[in-house]
């Protein structure tokens, strides 16, 4: 479950609790049991009766396994809930917007681990050969020069062009004449001027193969029209998806390059 469309700390607690083996008075004491509380105190807490402290809420955290972006998010509702006055209330529930907001970013998603300057950017995205070739190389142990002039027919001045600026940022790694992957991630901002370009170079590399796409390839394109709560939903799962694929590729070993591009946007805005 996300704790993202919760603003308050209880309704977390007990859709944890339903999502959990031992539902109910079980898991209740479980909880109870960590904290090293009774058991009413959860009831208690949960019927709106008590709330909980920071400590305990940091336990439960704990208990939950939450992510970091999780915790926070927790920590807050509980600050909110706590407070004594409704201006504290409105200073917490602004902050909970804004790590919300926060926590739906792309870059958080994926845990970028190098962000390019201005100036290299701009040659970075200004072709797609430079992220292909980058990534290309990840694949059995390295390329040499030769493979990847003949995998993106290339001129070899062009090939040790791209190459060199790849070596430069530490993209690629050079050992006895063979190329490896560098940084493994890299991301390009939203507000960005080279987003467009990002997103451009690859989807007209996955337009040209849509024509002779095999069957372990995948093409979807969806228009439809739906409400607000599910486009919300439905961009969260996009979110949690573009999370799952960073942790899957820093997990697996480099087999096949491949390219993943998904697209939601609104028709009439």
């Amino acid at each position: 479950m996300s704790i993202l469309q919760y603003d308050n700390y209880r309704e977390v607690i007990r859709e944890f609790i339903k999502a959990r083996p031992k539902k109910g008075r079980g898991e209740i004491a479980n909880i109870s049991n960590y904290l090293g509380v009774a058991p009413t105190l959860i009831s208690q807490i949960l019927s709106g009766n008590r709330e909980l402290s920071l400590e305990q809420a940091i336990q439960i955290a704990e208990y939950f396994q939450l992510s970091d972006v999780e915790r926070d998010l927790f920590i807050t509702q509980v600050l909110k809930e706590r407070s004594g006055t409704q201006a504290l209330q409105k200073y917490w529930a602004g902050k909970l917007t804004k790590l919300k907001e926060e926590s739906q970013t792309v870059k958080v998603k994926f845990k970028a681990q190098k962000e390019l300057s201005d100036e290299a950017k701009s040659i970075f995205y200004s072709s797609y050969l430079y992220s292909a070739i980058r990534l290309y190389c990840s694949l059995k142990g390295g390329k040499n020069l030769q493979e990847i002039c003949t995998k993106f027919d290339l001129a070899r001045e062009r090939a040790l062009e791209i190459i060199a600026f790849l070596s430069k940022h530490n993209l690629l790694i050079e050992s006895r004449g063979v190329y490896s992957l560098g940084l493994q991630n890299i991301h390009v901002p939203k507000g960005s001027p080279y987003v467009s370009m990002h997103h451009r170079n690859w989807r007209s590399k996955g337009a040209e193969y849509i024509e002779d796409a095999n069957k372990t390839d995948l093409f979807f394109t969806c228009p439809c029209s739906l409400d607000e709560e599910a486009y919300a939903k439905l961009k969260e799962s996009i979110l949690n998806l573009i999370e799952e694929t960073g942790n899957r590729v820093r997990a697996s070993e480099p087999e096949k390059f491949v390219c993943l591009n998904i697209d939601l946007f609104q028709i009439d805005n």
